[in-house]
């Protein structure tokens, strides 16, 4: 049997080679059935060879008899609304890049003008359901499954993407890496910033061209999210059915998919990121056609969930890759690290992927949040001021504080008492937020200030950048480095650009870069 690493340099250099995919399902079989199933479906797509394609068929057959198997085919559910073109190679996409049998494509069209109902009619392999009128994406989602066979899985997928060959593969090889993974998600081009592909291409022929790099064995088991797209979402067929359908009071788009996966984290499952699965997307090319309306959607939406929850949920979704970026680690480095205030557990997650080997746990006070989290990552409920913790002294190379010195009721007390689980050698990474900013400034200067922007009524006390500095050294830490957040651009009107540069020119102000600083990262030791 091949180790891994060949498995990987000969899909690398060739990813039509079925022979890699075979060797790949022998290596997954000694621990997953569903992931070996999975590689000897693709070689059996790949490959030409009659006599050959007998064996993979023998050795699928082999794993569906197997107790532990659970793989169903994906049901495609594609909303169609005056797209044609991107229509018409979404599907041609679906059509060339995945293997025959291993999917169904069902359509909605909720009553396009464009000829593209046409066209679908013509269509043979497709379920159609053609509506009088434009619904919510969330609505017709769920008329899609409902018309999905009963039996698959549910792979949500706007009509304005295209599948490069391997995508579904990858996605399918991440959705059944683990029983307890509900939904799985691709990185790309057009989409929110934590499921954004690296790169700076031009074109869907670059991006496309990109894919082949991305589209490779990972033995990474991918990034715990609180939720994920669903311009491209990959979900088990029996969670939909556990969980229920998609909440149609999320009208028109957005939110209903944070909604879903919220949903899932809370019945007891995992929603993952695949970084090794990219699908190139246009991007929301009909909602917004009228910005105005789809901000104002957005908006709507954003406040529904909140209420639904009970929380505003932002509050809680940070991810401070700025403060995993202060580490300066290898990737394949031992360590250990608390998260003070850790919310969702998202900073963790993804610690946890960028350092595999990596110890992490977070403190988080809210016990909802922590309950949620627990499903993100090793996320437990205390207050790190008053709780009595089972952490043994100097446990941990790196304690982060994600914005949370504001909060504490005795800042220099807490910092104190956080030292002592210090490694000696290790780091303490504090962010705060900077007053100075200029849209909090300007707030100050028109009477407009508002602690409270976030849904935090709990924010007790602002640093500056010296005070922070100070509470630091009076805990006994001596401060290392400090990092300023810059937005490039401050988007702010001609006259309070002025105002701005009035204040600057004020004899004895020094304000520097404060004005376009968002927050400051300070890094500090022990003595």
């Amino acid at each position: 049997m091949q180790n891994f690493e060949s498995i990987y340099n000969l899909l690398k250099n060739n990813p039509k080679d079925y022979r890699g995919y075979q060797m790949l399902g022998e290596y997954y079989g000694k621990g997953n059935i569903n992931q070996a199933y999975l590689c000897y479906e693709q070689a059996w797509g790949l490959c030409d060879d009659m006599q050959e394609k007998t064996v993979l068929e023998a050795l699928m057959q082999a794993c569906r008899e197997n107790s532990t198997f659970q793989v169903r085919p994906a049901s495609f559910i594609i909303l169609s609304y005056n797209a044609k073109d991107m229509m018409i190679d979404c599907l041609e996409s679906i059509r060339i890049g995945c293997v025959q049998g291993s999917y169904e494509i069902v359509v909605v069209d909720n009553d396009s003008q464009d000829g593209i109902r046409d066209w679908l009619v013509e269509q043979k392999d497709i379920i159609l359901q053609l509506n009088d009128h434009n619904t919510s994406f969330a609505e017709g989602c769920n008329q899609g499954v409902k018309l999905a066979n009963p039996y698959n899985d549910i792979f949500l997928l706007n009509n304005d993407t295209i599948m490069p060959p391997l995508a579904l593969f990858y996605m399918r090889i991440g959705l059944y890496a683990a029983g307890d993974i509900a939904s799985v998600g691709p990185i790309s081009n057009t989409v929110l910033s934590w499921q954004m592909a690296e790169g700076n291409y031009q074109t869907k022929e670059e991006w496309l061209e990109k894919a082949e790099s991305i589209h490779l064995p990972s033995l990474n088991g991918g990034e715990n999210k609180v939720w994920l797209s669903g311009f491209a979402l990959l979900i088990r067929r029996k969670v939909w059915d556990y969980v229920g359908s998609f909440d149609e009071q999320f009208i028109k788009g957005n939110y209903e998919d944070t909604d879903y996966g919220i949903r899932l984290l809370k019945a007891g499952y995992r929603n993952v990121l695949c970084h090794n699965a990219f699908i190139y997307h246009y991007g929301s090319v009909g909602m917004k056609k009228d910005i105005s309306a789809y901000n104002q959607s957005l908006y709507q939406n954003e406040q529904r969930l909140c209420k639904k929850l009970g929380f505003n949920f932002n509050r809680y979704m940070s991810c401070n890759g700025e403060m995993i970026g202060m580490m300066k680690a290898p990737s394949d480095a031992e360590f250990s690290v608390l998260d003070v205030g850790c919310g969702l557990g998202l900073t963790l997650s993804r610690i946890k992927y960028q350092y595999p080997l990596a110890a992490v746990i977070g403190v988080e006070g809210e016990k909802e949040i922590a309950e949620i989290g627990k499903q993100v990552s090793n996320v437990i409920c205390a207050d790190i001021e008053t709780d009595i913790l089972s952490f043994e002294k100097k446990s941990f190379d790196y304690i982060l504080l994600p914005d949370v010195i504001n909060r504490f009721a005795d800042a220099p007390k807490a910092l104190v008492r956080i030292k002592k689980y210090l490694k000696d050698g290790g780091k303490v990474i504090l962010m705060t937020r900077n007053l100075l900013n200029a849209e909090t400034f300007l707030g100050l200067l028109k009477g407009k200030f508002e602690t409270v922007r976030d849904g935090d009524a709990k924010i007790r006390h602002f640093y500056t950048v010296n005070e922070t500095r100070n509470l630091l050294q009076d805990a006994g830490f001596v401060p290392e480095f400090l990092l300023r957040m810059v937005v490039g651009n401050l988007d702010v009107s001609e006259e309070d650009k002025r105002i701005l540069e009035t204040v600057k020119a004020v004899p004895g102000v020094s304000i520097g870069e404060d004005f376009a600083t968002i927050s400051y990262i300070f890094t500090a030791a022990l003595p």
